[in-house]
């Protein structure tokens, strides 16, 4: 609202006509502000979950394929098993240096096995979180990585990247509450465009401690994973892909299952490939948001289709997901207000590697994950009952 109220008229130029629609504009907002506040707020019941036939309906709309949901929760609660036992792994070595006077297997006869696994993670990832930027250097630590990240694709024949350029830009402050990056591309019915990603700055309201807590999540280590998904290549690659294929109803509606779920799967391939020389820090903050993608998947089911609270949901995070306060919040917010959306990433990633295995069957030795690759982007991010007919050609 302050942004039509004082932005505007001054980026207006004393335009008269855009200034008398500006003031209509103020009266409308400050009328639908004034019915939010008063007549919407006293109907409401406090509840903010998505009753169950929503979701799902949600769900299939914007995926355009509706996985047998109880099938996805079986996998991710393997996962969530499995990452934790690798991360565990990754730890031992470590923990036994940092921590020379505790005997870990004297650990495992006291506490038990997921309390010794997650106290050595923790305890490993409490020595490194101190290694990442200041607040102001955040945006611009993000545009270095992507640079890296397109060099080694380049460089290790991952996947032909397309020409389209992406440019990182600070996210202005009127830009929608609790998104921390947006991709701004040429709409459905232009032929071509720049393609912009604004990413928030670390806000200046945070206090040091919260700001402290956000960037030891953020460390050196997990920065370039958290790009390669959410950033570069993250969506840019497949919204550049689909944008080519003519019919505007992919454009408009993209599949998001795939958009946000192809990232985590190159993110596997970076490790195999000797990304940071296979720094085992790199690895183990690879496993760290691989983990957090599984607990975003299982939250939003338990949240929205089960009776989890918020401090169930913090306590899961933080302890077993071994996130920073700040950033469990973060995600929790993020899981109220969109009902469906921390679920896509998880259910893209399971389908993707069902095609994976799908085509490896059909290709037997010929079998390339580069082929693979160009082929499940180059159909676009088009619905994955449709791609996956169309992978298995």
């Amino acid at each position: 609202l302050e942004f039509y109220r004082a932005e505007v008229p001054a980026l207006s130029g004393g335009a008269a006509a855009l200034q008398a629609e500006v003031v209509k504009a103020v009266a409308a907002l400050e009328d639908f502000e004034r019915f939010l506040k008063g007549e919407l707020l006293a109907r409401s019941t406090g509840n903010f979950r998505m009753p169950d036939p929503h979701l799902r309906r949600l769900r299939r709309t914007t995926q355009g394929h509706l996985p047998i949901l109880e099938d996805i929760v079986q996998r991710s609660l393997a996962d969530f098993n499995n990452i934790r036992r690798d991360m565990f792994l990754v730890c031992i070595p470590f923990y036994k240096i940092m921590y020379p006077e505790i005997d870990i297997e004297q650990l495992g006869r006291t506490k038990g096995e997921e309390a010794t696994r997650t106290t050595v993670i923790q305890g490993v990832l409490d020595k490194i979180k101190d290694d990442h930027v200041s607040r102001e250097e955040f945006v611009e630590r993000i545009n270095a990585s992507m640079g890296g990240i397109k060099e080694f694709i380049q460089r290790k024949g991952l996947l032909d990247l397309p020409a389209e350029t992406l440019t990182i830009k600070p996210m202005p402050g009127y830009f929608p509450p609790g998104r921390w990056e947006i991709l701004a591309s040429p709409g459905a019915f232009e032929a071509a465009g720049d393609f912009s990603l604004y990413v928030k700055p670390i806000p200046e309201a945070w206090s040091d401690e919260e700001a402290a807590s956000f960037l030891e999540e953020h460390s050196n280590y997990y920065i370039d994973f958290m790009t390669i998904q959410k950033i570069y290549p993250g969506t840019f690659v497949p919204t550049v892909m689909t944008r080519r294929n003519p019919s505007v109803i992919r454009r408009v509606a993209p599949n998001q299952g795939l958009l946000k779920g192809w990232p985590i799967f190159l993110e596997a391939l970076f490790m195999e490939n000797g990304y940071k020389d296979y720094d085992l820090r790199t690895r183990l903050n690879q496993l760290k948001l691989l983990l957090k993608t599984v607990i975003d998947f299982q939250m939003d089911v338990n949240v929205h289709e089960g009776t989890w609270t918020k401090d169930k949901v913090m306590d899961y995070m933080t302890v077993r997901g071994f996130m920073t306060r700040t950033e469990a919040e973060r995600r929790w917010n993020q899981i109220v207000l969109n009902p469906g959306a921390a679920a896509q990433p998880y259910i893209g990633y399971q389908e993707i590697l069902d095609m994976e295995k799908d085509c490896r069957k059909l290709k037997g030795d010929a079998f390339t994950v580069k082929e693979f690759l160009q082929k499940l982007l180059g159909h676009g991010a088009i619905p994955l009952r449709h791609l996956k007919t169309l992978m298995a050609q």
